[in-house]
């Protein structure tokens, strides 16, 4: 199993850097298994951390059993790097990763029947099946912290509003828009290419027969590290404000740079060389507009603003499905459930003295 050239692959290796076979071939799995570099950056980090803790404590991961997966999950929750627990959702995250790499061994042949039985989810019943004193087998649930639902942060009319004046650069008003009005995540804006903004009111001489201005979102690699998260191919209408600021953005672009114009849309610098934008680069331009509107930003409120809008605005769920890239109506249904203030609201429009609606 190979990887592609200059790919970057993130790989657990002990205290003396060495590699073992079954951590080896787990990266390079791993790396083949259709994540983001970021997500396996993020399972191998949080590998890490277990098969530390089976070090310390001298637990055999290869033959790990229920109780010590829960023993795992109760130092999570009382332990992190500052002397706090882990929130149930990150613990939850731990044990996924976890989850994910003993799956793995036991299919490919590095665990015991003992580690099989933990992942496999089966346990010893109390009641035998025959005189022999077999036992039969239960479903056991897995090890899981509790977690406190919150609902997605959004961003109101009045914060939108500060964050796009204070975005005045027109590739930086570009990518916020392409998440705030059209719901696209970080990764899915950062792998953008030219190729995939269709301006114009018919495509045709594209091959594309969809109509209106439309962008264009499926997964490949970047140089950039950039990734759609799904791996199912949409594609977007853009409003008239998006157009316009694409319009002014390549517009500079090609006095900057005339006719050699790189492939990717969101540039670092607009310079001889210049490169894609990365994650990096988009973290420092949401933290400078942030310190300029006082507001805590964070990439993914626009997405969830969007979708939100989308809900309140009536929009079918299998609309904003669609528009959003979720191949379950579970992963929208967040935007669909009424906030706090809209049930205070209808409590307490139904109260005496209220006017009744005409």
């Amino acid at each position: 199993m190979t990887v592609e050239k200059d790919a970057n692959v993130w790989v657990v290796v002990d205290v003396r850097f060495r590699l073992s076979e079954e951590c080896r071939g787990y990266a390079l799995w791993l790396a083949h298994s259709g994540r983001a570099v970021n997500t396996q950056k993020a399972y191998q980090l949080r590998l890490a951390r277990f098969l530390s803790w089976c070090a310390e404590t001298g637990t055999a991961w290869t033959m790990l059993r229920f109780h010590q997966l829960a023993a795992y999950k109760a130092r999570l929750e009382r332990a992190s790097a500052n002397g706090d627990g882990l929130s149930g959702k990150t613990v939850n995250a731990h044990l996924t990763a976890v989850m994910v790499f003993l799956r793995y061994a036991v299919a490919h042949g590095f665990g015991t029947d003992q580690l099989r039985m933990t992942v496999e989810g089966g346990r010893p019943g109390t009641a035998s099946l025959n005189l022999a004193g077999q036992w039969k087998t239960a479903p056991a649930r897995l090890v899981k912290a509790r977690e406190i639902k919150r609902r997605p942060v959004v961003l109101t009319p009045t914060q939108a509003d500060r964050i796009l004046e204070a975005v005045d650069r027109p590739r930086d008003r570009l990518l916020v828009l392409l998440m705030l009005r059209c719901g696209l995540r970080a990764g899915e804006v950062l792998g953008l290419r030219l190729e995939d903004m269709h301006m114009l009111p018919d495509s045709g001489h594209l091959g594309c027969t969809i109509p209106g201005p439309h962008v264009h979102v499926e997964r490949r690699s970047n140089p950039n590290g950039a990734w759609a998260k799904s791996p199912y191919e949409r594609n977007v209408p853009l409003p008239a404000d998006v157009c316009e600021v694409h319009a002014a953005y390549m517009a500079q672009r090609y006095a900057s740079l005339g006719g050699n114009q790189p492939n990717a849309l969101i540039l670092s610098v607009t310079a001889k060389n210049p490169a894609s934008l990365g994650y990096p680069g988009l973290h420092r331009m949401l933290a400078a507009v942030g310190k300029t509107t006082g507001l805590p930003i964070r990439a993914h409120q626009f997405r969830h603003t969007a979708a939100t809008g989308w809900a309140r605005a009536k929009v079918d769920p299998d609309v904003i499905m669609g528009l959003l890239g979720h191949r379950s109506l579970a992963s929208t249904s967040i935007y669909l459930h009424p906030a706090q203030e809209e049930l205070r609201r209808a409590v307490e429009a139904t109260l005496p003295g209220k006017d009744a609606p005409q």
